[in-house]
């Protein structure tokens, strides 16, 4: 299945070594969708595993790119997970920055942090004194 967006983020690469003692590595790409309505933006994790992993090395953040990727669910313990294992990725056809990919009401600015998602939708507010809210008539502090 192929996934046409643009990267958000790419997560660190992330190794280890399982029980059986074999070394492993995975690396996980955020990816905001292209969809027909931008009110409702789509964003998947895509994960890539092994050697796999570099191929995510010439994409960065921001960048149009095409992702062929298997989606399949497995149930352990009463629990159905799903996972989205990417093994092929590409520059979208689209990638001259001016025609942007994805969702165009979603900011760049509006991505995961690693305290956390923290939204940022522009610049910061400035600040409005009580005189400026609703006119200049300092004469009159009611709120209605």
């Amino acid at each position: 299945m192929d996934f046409t967006g643009r990267i958000i983020q790419k997560l660190d690469l992330v190794e280890g070594v399982s029980k059986s003692g074999n070394e492993w590595k995975k690396q996980e790409l955020l990816l905001d969708l292209v969809t027909d309505n931008p009110m409702y933006p789509k964003r998947l994790c895509i994960t890539f595993f092994g050697d796999r992993t570099e191929l995510l090395s010439p994409f960065d953040a921001g960048m149009n790119v095409v992702v062929a990727a298997d989606v399949e669910s497995r149930e352990f313990g009463g629990k159905w997970y799903t996972n989205v294992n990417g093994y092929r990725i590409s520059a979208a056809a689209n990638a001259d920055p001016a025609n942007v990919a994805g969702n165009p009401g979603v900011a760049m600015n509006d991505v995961p942090t690693s305290s956390g998602y923290a939204p940022n939708f522009g610049s910061a507010a400035t600040p409005v004194s009580s005189n400026d809210a609703f006119g200049s008539d300092a004469a009159d502090d009611l709120p209605f």
